[in-house]
């Protein structure tokens, strides 16, 4: 998981993920570093108004457990974070969602009046082909 770090103003500096802390912790047993040598830029964003699919793709495609979300008018300014558990539990939601209208889903019923007009047009027709077939012989 990855976090951005952002100055004073709020503006994106860079991109930590949480790899980058342990691999740091485990090659530079305990010597003093600052957060800036840390962080790099993230390989991807995401903006607000994008489909969560492109979002979700962009990750995939650069193998990100989270992506910044960022002002497309100003994409140092991070307005917020999604995570590949955000996306899972939109997923999810849709499925619930999903399934409570497949519930609640009507299916209309047929018209007696025309299964009984039908019903008796099948009846005739059956018994003119009875009464044909008996001329027949």
């Amino acid at each position: 998981m990855g976090y951005p770090v952002v100055d004073a103003v709020g503006s994106m500096q860079g991109f930590v993920t949480r790899e980058d802390l342990l691999t740091y912790m485990v090659n530079n047993e305990g010597k003093a570093t600052t957060v800036r040598e840390l962080i790099h830029y993230p390989t991807s964003v995401a903006f607000p108004d994008e489909p969560v699919r492109v979002a979700a793709d962009r990750m995939a495609q650069n193998n990100q457990e989270s992506i910044p979300v960022v002002d497309p008018n100003d994409p140092q300014r991070v307005l917020g974070l999604v995570s590949r558990e955000d996306l899972f539990n939109a997923r999810i939601l849709w499925f619930e969602n999903e399934r409570k209208r497949e519930r609640f889903l009507t299916i209309p019923r047929p018209n007696t009046k025309v299964l009984s007009i039908f019903k008796n047009k099948k009846s005739i027709t059956n018994k003119t082909k009875e009464n044909g077939s008996k001329h027949a012989e």
